[in-house]
């Protein structure tokens, strides 16, 4: 039965090594884009960053409003509460990210350090 196995291993790894080879330009081509992408994207790190505040931020919009339709097929005032009050803090908290998207990367760059060094010291601590 092992032997089974392992012949059936490597088959498929020639079979994927195969495909490599017939495929190989194809993988040097996203390599050499995704570098040039890279080089271009250290350029343009502040609208890079305001990109993807904004988009952090309308997520939140769009989740906070699904959460709230949510809240309407829930069961039991103590769910549907708390399923709409999730939904707002999620909606009000997208709307303040979209709205004011310079002080919203500061405060999510603070915060992820500030979880990064608790983190770091916990371990150290453990």
């Amino acid at each position: 039965m092992a032997q089974v196995s392992r012949s059936w291993a490597v088959l498929s790894r020639a079979d994927a090594f195969g495909e490599l080879g017939r495929n190989w330009l194809w993988l040097l081509v996203l390599g050499i884009l995704s570098a040039i992408l890279g080089v271009v994207g250290l350029g343009m790190t502040f609208f890079l960053t305001l990109a993807s505040v904004l988009y952090f931020g309308v997520l939140m919009l769009f989740g906070g409003v699904v959460q709230i339709v949510h809240a309407v097929k829930c069961s039991g005032w103590k769910s549907v509460i708390s399923h709409v009050l999730i939904g707002l803090l999620y909606v009000v908290a997208g709307f303040m990210i979209v709205a004011r998207p310079l002080l919203a990367s500061v405060v999510l760059t603070w915060t992820l350090a500030c979880i990064l060094i608790a983190v770091g010291v916990l371990r150290l601590v453990m």
